[in-house]
């Protein structure tokens, strides 16, 4: 050869595993048996395996056994003159316009394996045969010998690939069953249109028929189409197999050059060509496309491992685009009975999901159901994924859509219309806002419950508990709390966006927070509440929390009080005061209560009322989580969420 084989190497893609130079010697053999009769063709892949797993650094055998050298036989014209002249032809194209060959595949043996050695009994010219032995290393091309052959030497052909390279080796026992898997997956297509040799694998003891394999996952016959596209001729394969998920392969559009499998598709088709598909009992098949054509020679990479499209509108070949939406076409035909029996059980795992998982996206898939499609066998984790991008793109898109017709004169009976269609595209959006409200709330409410199950030693812990729920405990007031670090609206909805202007700690057993809708020289609305703590006896007479806070709007009302950050509040004797009390009801507690007129709730376990202007709630910690629990439920119940 004369060259630097070493440093050709290291221009050539890594590889990580010998499968990739047994692939290559396979294929050269399917190459050479292309002019034998189909009937006659026959090709050996034997894996020798050394006697016993050899030890480890650290001095223990491993469990599997290496393999010690692949051995490919066949039986097709062998390494004529002509042949052993191109393979020492560096980037030779002498198999370019048959084969779609880059004249570098057998460069991979030496990624892999440190010797090659060739035995080829071939037939000349002239019609006599000869024996040729040569050995391929980094070192190049060696210790060539040639003969006649004798009368009972058959034309035959063996690489085999010995030494193989630190690395490469499996990290468990090679089968027979893998390598034919392995084979099937990379010729694919002749196997599917019934081109390929007979193929035996051979390996620690087992002997296996290619061939045969295939036929038994067949499920039907294989369909070939044919198309054109700008000028190009492509031929497609349609096939259904039987899914194994130890064989390596997977549904999908996969490009072949040369008659061997490149790699599969990568940009998105109808996500049903990618999923196993049900027969009518419910068995799992898996649908493969095979697309060949010259424009694919043309384009694969030199290492065949990639398609190389360049940049969409820069050649005059057609893009993968225009391509996979002809193939997409054809499947839909050809697939349309498996495609219904997809579509009932994605719809089946969506809806699933749904109701089970994520509530908010209720409406959005009741109006987008048709155009929405998993993986009947999808993960949680993903079909939440695949909601939230297309719930995405679905708001994206609708409320660009719903802003320009806002933008727009309305005018007659056009006008009803369009609020009928507006209200229509927009309300998946809302109900999904509303649903998502509804689940945070119903989480925040089980917390409530939990607190509410504390134990009463160690000082208090329940009401801590509740307290900083509500509210963050020893916050200082001149720092804003966000609406989504409080939960006042467990209190009262009215709660909800307000904000603390400052507190009064009256006693050591109740604490008064002032907030406000609006800022503290113009608020809206004024809300006081106040966390009582339980003594270990009823309540004093001294501290009546109603007379407490009371004495607070006076101070309030006169201009007294200041928020946090200095600011005066003003307006407040102009301003509509509610006041909120979250105590343990006890009999003094009561008797405050009525005495100061205030009146019982229904459920017995709370007082409301007016007392000197200001609207008064007296509630314990259990009125206060089933008001709650009642006000979200319809919360619930409008948001489609039966369970409150």
């Amino acid at each position: 050869m004369k060259a630097n084989v070493s440093g050709y190497l290291s221009r050539l893609r890594k590889i990580t595993s010998y499968k990739d130079a047994l692939l290559e010697a396979v294929a050269n053999s399917i190459q050479a048996c292309a002019d034998v009769e189909p009937e006659n063709a026959e090709i050996t892949v034997e894996i020798r395996l050394k006697l016993q797993a050899e030890p480890t650094r650290k001095g223990h055998p491993t469990n599997d056994r290496p393999i010690e050298s692949i051995r490919v036989t066949d039986n097709g014209e062998g390494f004529t003159d002509e042949n052993f002249e191109s393979f020492c032809t560096m980037d030779t194209d002498r198999k370019a316009a048959r084969f779609g060959c880059k004249g570098i595949g057998r460069f991979l043996w030496l990624k892999a394996f440190r010797k090659v050695v060739v035995e080829s009994v071939y037939r000349a010219s002239s019609g006599e045969k000869y024996f040729r032995r040569f050995e391929f290393s980094t070192s190049d091309i060696e210790n060539e010998s040639t003969r006649k052959a004798g009368d009972d030497e058959a034309v035959r052909t063996t690489i085999s690939l010995q030494s193989m390279i630190d690395g490469m080796e499996q990290t468990h026992d090679v089968t027979a069953e893998e390598i034919v898997h392995l084979i099937i997956g990379h010729f694919l297509w002749d196997f599917a249109s019934g081109t390929v040799p007979k193929i035996r694998v051979v390996c620690a003891g087992e002997s296996l028929c290619a061939n045969d394999v295939f036929e038994g996952m067949r499920l039907a016959a294989t369909e070939k189409q044919t198309f054109n596209l700008a000028g190009y001729d492509f031929e497609f394969l349609q096939q259904t197999l039987k899914f194994k998920s130890k064989n390596g392969l997977r549904p999908g559009i996969y490009y072949c050059a040369g008659g061997r499998v490149v790699c599969k598709a990568s940009t998105a088709l109808d996500p049903k060509i990618e999923s196993l598909m049900p027969d009518a009992d419910g068995a799992d098949r898996m649908f493969l496309g095979l697309v060949k054509s010259r424009v694919l020679d043309e384009l694969v990479g030199n290492e065949r491992n990639v398609i190389e499209w360049g940049t969409e509108g820069s050649d005059d070949h057609p893009s993968e685009k225009a391509i996979l939406k002809r193939v997409e076409e054809i499947c839909s035909e050809y697939l349309k009975t498996e495609f219904e029996r997809l579509a009932v059980k994605s719809n089946a795992r969506l809806q699933e999901f749904v109701d089970t998982e994520a509530p908010e996206y209720k409406a959005f898939l009741n109006r987008r159901r048709d155009s929405l499609y998993v993986r009947p066998d999808a993960s949680v984790s993903d079909v939440r994924e695949y909601f939230r991008e297309e719930f995405h793109k679905y708001e994206r898109a609708e409320r660009r859509e719903v802003d320009d017709w806002m933008a727009v004169d309305w005018s007659g009976e056009e006008a009803e219309s369009k609020i009928r269609e507006l209200s229509e595209r927009i309300e998946p959006i809302l109900a999904r806002d509303l649903v998502k409200l509804a689940a945070s709330r119903r989480f925040y409410l089980r917390m409530y419950e939990k607190a509410m199950s504390l134990s009463e030693e160690g000082g208090f812990r329940k009401e801590k508990a509740i307290h900083s729920l509500l509210y963050p405990m020893n916050t200082d007031d001149r720092l804003a709390v966000g609406t989504d670090k409080q939960n006042l609206w467990l209190i009262d909805e009215r709660l909800t966006f307000v904000h603390c202007l400052t507190s009064d700690q009256r006693t050591d057993r109740a604490a008064l927070k002032l907030f406000a809708v609006g800022t503290a020289d113009n608020a809206g609305e004024l809300y006081i509440i106040e966390f009582k703590r339980p003594g270990h006896d009823d309540c004093d007479l001294d501290e009546n929390p109603i007379s407490q806070v009371l004495d607070y709007v006076d101070e309030l009302r006169a201009g007294g009080v200041t928020a946090a950050d200095g600011t005066e509040i003003t307006g407040a004797d102009k301003l509509p005061i509610y006041c909120f009390i979250v105590a343990h009801i006890t009999p003094t507690l009561r008797k405050q209560c009525r005495n100061s007129g205030l009146q019982l709730g229904a459920s017995g376990d709370y007082f409301f009322g007016v007392v000197n202007g200001v609207y008064f709630e007296v509630m314990s910690v259990n009125s206060l989580y089933k008001k709650a629990k009642e006000r979200n439920h319809a919360l619930l119940t409008a948001a489609g969420l039966d369970n409150p």
